[in-house]
């Protein structure tokens, strides 16, 4: 809308009280509602002097705007009928290869282990996505080297040593290989020996009162079966007199499988039978089927402190009236002081310094696992 000044002549007609004339407007056009005067603050009622306001037309019926009030329709907004149209912007799935793209295999194609990715990006080597298609055996991204130490990426995406290379590699943390060794696989579980459990009865038995050892054993694996946090097959750590280990626990025997033997707390007490033997368990031996901690107990063995029988087996384990039997000494908690170190030092956890007790008294039984 456009705002005019008013001639002198319309000014004069004004003050006379004749209605203007307006140039411009014809016959048939309404201006009782569209012509306003703006006051400039002078009152015409009491003032010699003419007005100097202005008036603002707005025609009602059919006027043509002037020049300067047609409406800009080259701008390029969304909508415009006069926009400059752009080419659609590429979909990454389609199937098609548009610009930006480097590839689209499709929606299902587009895979970061492919060598088309989610964002139709060439898949390269240090784009931390392994791709099977290009070769590449691993991808850490930045963190690929040059020259790959264990467990890490080369700059070619190929690994470095590796649990699953066929070498045994003790620097790396492994203790086994698979592939090293096929009949040891049932031991090995990521490059580490699977642990065989030994843990303490909660109960204890008359040792003439065991039903031998076959009585011993089926003790031990009914606490088995009572406990959640146990599963497999075990044995009793007895010996009747004239038996050796290798006959008691031939799964071990030499040659033989290495396993890791843990308590129910899971410390590690040997990395293998012999170990186990030679040197005694690493860490005490206190804690129950359920992992309730039993220390400075009394356990029957007939087994010394080097792994032999020690005479005095309790009439193989079956009359409360035999001689008495050897027994060994569960640890202490916490497994420190002079004590410990002589617990650890004698072999104390199966033959309490040649300890014998017995057989109508009731000690507690060490159960070993030998089968999962």
């Amino acid at each position: 809308m456009k705002t005019r000044t008013r001639p002198t002549a319309l000014l004069l007609l004004w003050t006379t009280g004749c209605p203007p004339v307006v140039e411009g407007v014809g016959p048939g056009v309404d201006t009782s509602s569209t012509l306003t005067t703006e006051d400039t603050g002078d009152d015409p009622s009491g003032s010699t002097s003419p007005p100097t306001s202005t008036t603002t037309l707005t025609p009602t019926t059919g006027a043509t705007p002037t020049s300067g009030d047609t409406p800009d329709t080259t701008s390029g907004s969304p909508g415009d009928a006069t926009s400059t149209g752009d080419a659609p912007a590429a979909v990454c799935g389609n199937g098609i290869v548009e610009e930006p793209e480097a590839c689209d295999d499709g929606f299902d194609g587009n895979q970061q282990g492919n060598s088309c990715t989610e964002a139709c990006e060439a898949a390269a080597c240090g784009d931390g996505h392994v791709q099977v298609d290009n070769a590449e055996a691993c991808d850490h991204g930045a963190l690929n080297v040059e020259n790959p130490g264990y467990n890490q990426c080369s700059t070619g995406c190929l690994r470095g040593g590796h649990c699953g290379d066929g070498l045994v590699q003790a620097g790396g943390g492994e203790e086994c290989e698979l592939s090293a060794r096929p009949d040891g696989a049932a031991n090995c579980a990521m490059c580490r020996l699977k642990p065989r459990v030994v843990f303490l009865t909660s109960a204890s038995y008359p040792g003439g009162a065991l039903g031998g050892v076959a009585g011993a054993d089926k003790i031990c694996n009914q606490f088995v079966a009572a406990s959640p946090a146990l599963t497999g097959t075990f044995r009793a750590w007895l010996l009747v007199d004239g038996q050796v280990l290798a006959d008691r626990f031939p799964e071990f025997a030499e040659p033989a499988v290495s396993w890791n033997f843990s308590n129910m707390a899971s410390d590690l007490l040997a990395t293998n039978f012999k170990q186990l033997v030679e040197l005694g368990p690493a860490s005490p031996i206190v804690y129950t089927e359920g992992g309730e901690p039993l220390p400075k107990q009394l356990v029957w063995t007939n087994i010394n402190a080097v792994g032999v029988a020690a005479g005095g087996d309790c009439g193989q384990w079956t009359s409360t009236e035999a001689a008495p039997a050897l027994v060994g000494h569960t640890g202490f908690l916490p497994d420190q002081g002079e004590m410990s170190e002589q617990w650890h030092a004698d072999r104390w956890w199966t033959d309490r310094a040649s300890l014998k007790k017995f057989c109508h008294e009731p000690y507690h039984l060490y159960c070993v696992q030998v089968a999962d």
